[in-house]
């Protein structure tokens, strides 16, 4: 007689399995994550790392770009902002305008030039102040260092440039056309007369009596203020009339001539300055500036040299100080960030002498400073644009990345985060099969305690 029953070994590995899906269900259903080690899907394992560090390194991208629209809005505001630059440059201009009223005393003037000097000072203290992570942002350090080996010669970036050493040789300032005249005694003249000092656009007549002092025929030619200045200058025991023209270099040159008298031709007029301008010498070639500026001899680049300076050689080197940061995590899209020069001296507000560049006391200085703040204006303004476009810029980038974040996020979701229901329904079903194998091992084995006892057989002998 035979008897088959189920094999044990088959129940307790069905049993063994059960054991083993509850046990994945419950850590999957604890951790939230359908794949909590390589053994349990090794090919999707690979590519969730890949998403993971994917998703991570945006992150970290958006922070970074997040920072430099931080760095620009604080450069935005220290310029278009509520008393920001170009608040402070359209003051000036203002100041400008009413110091061409007819009705202000020389007085007056003086006291709006005043204002004007306050006010360029105060660009230079938001200029060398503002910054962003110990970084000055307004005065060239993110756009780029330089450094000359004379101190009469300066130089500042207008826009980006490439580290570099520039040789300039046989350097010199410009001058004022400058005449004296005499010696003469320091009270009174001895004769009578009249000259004419001819500028370029227009000539003064200056006339004088033997009572006139050399002080009333100084003050009756800085009474126009527009051709040239006039001093009374002493020179050991003798006294001169030093006339000097308004504007440097040839272009400002004045003459001086008799109309009726021996003013000029007997009394010693001596041209001690002919007025030149300044010029360098750069890779051969040579240039020459009224101002002594130079905008044409390298690109993006002012050289200023100082009044009647005189240098054989000069060295200008340039560190480029733009910084770059990538717009995706492969590195291969870079952003270069960098904001100009806006001191005073790169604007053009202060000269080569490092003294205040507009001049209110004349009409012709009036003039050419109205020309120059609409200049500066414009360029304030058109970098003020430029960063806003910068932010803006930015800003779209961070749209895109985070858009990009969430379908990233969402495949490795996908494949990592368990299924709640799906794994409640396997655990449901595993626990439900555990207990019947275990009830079928409890059956079989009571199966075959029966047959023995119906065969009559002593388990216990």
């Amino acid at each position: 007689m035979k008897i088959n029953f189920v094999p044990a070994g088959n129940i307790l590995n069905s049993i063994n399995q059960s054991t083993n899906s509850i046990n994945s269900s419950i850590e999957r259903l604890s951790t939230g994550k359908r794949l909590n080690s390589a053994k349990d899907s090794p090919a999707e394992i690979g590519i969730a790392a890949k998403l993971k560090s994917a998703i991570e390194s945006h992150k970290r991208l958006m922070q970074n770009l997040q920072d430099a629209i931080s760095l620009f809005q604080t450069a935005d505001y220290s310029i278009s902002g509520s008393s920001g630059l170009l608040d402070i440059l359209n003051s000036i201009r203002e100041k400008i305008f009413a110091a061409g009223n007819g009705t202000l005393t020389s007085s007056d003037i003086n006291l709006i030039q005043n204002e004007v000097n306050d006010l360029i000072d105060e660009i230079d203290n938001i200029t060398t102040s503002i910054e962003f992570n110990t970084k000055k942002l307004l005065n060239g350090d993110y756009l780029a260092t330089i450094t000359t080996s004379s101190a009469d010669v300066n130089a500042y970036a207008l826009d980006r440039l490439n580290t570099t050493t520039l040789e300039l040789t046989n350097i010199t300032g410009a001058t004022y056309n400058t005449y004296q005249i005499g010696p003469y005694d320091p009270s009174t003249l001895t004769s009578e007369g009249t000259f004419v000092i001819q500028g370029n656009d227009n000539a003064i007549s200056i006339n004088w009596s033997a009572s006139d002092t050399l002080e009333d025929i100084a003050n009756r030619i800085n009474s126009y203020n527009d051709v040239a200045k006039a001093e009374v200058v002493t020179s050991g025991t003798d006294t001169y009339l030093q006339i000097t023209s308004l504007e440097k270099g040839v272009a400002g040159r004045i003459s001086l001539s008799d109309l009726s008298g021996n003013f000029i031709s007997s009394q010693g007029a001596t041209e001690t300055d002919a007025g030149n301008d300044a010029s360098l010498t750069y890779n051969g070639t040579t240039y020459t500036s009224q101002t002594g500026e130079f905008t044409d001899v390298y690109d993006n680049l002012v050289i200023k040299v100082a009044d009647n300076a005189n240098v054989p050689n000069a060295t200008i080197s340039i560190t480029d100080k733009t910084v770059s940061i990538p717009l995706d995590i492969e590195g291969g899209t870079q952003l270069d960030v960098y904001i100009k020069d806006l001191t005073p001296e790169s604007l053009g507000l202060k000269d080569v002498n490092g003294d205040y560049a507009i001049d209110l006391s004349t009409s012709n200085g009036r003039t050419k400073a109205l020309s120059l703040i609409d200049n500066i204006i414009s360029r304030v303004t058109s970098e003020a644009s430029r960063i806003g476009s910068m932010e803006n810029t930015l800003n779209y980038q961070i749209d895109q990345i985070t858009n990009y974040n969430l379908n990233l996020s969402s495949s490795y979701s996908n494949i990592m985060d368990t299924d709640i229901a799906e794994e409640m329904a396997k655990l449901t079903t595993q626990q439900l099969q555990l207990q019947t194998s275990t009830l079928m091992l409890t059956k079989r084995n009571e199966l075959i305690s029966s047959v023995i006892n119906l065969l009559g057989i002593n388990t216990n002998k």
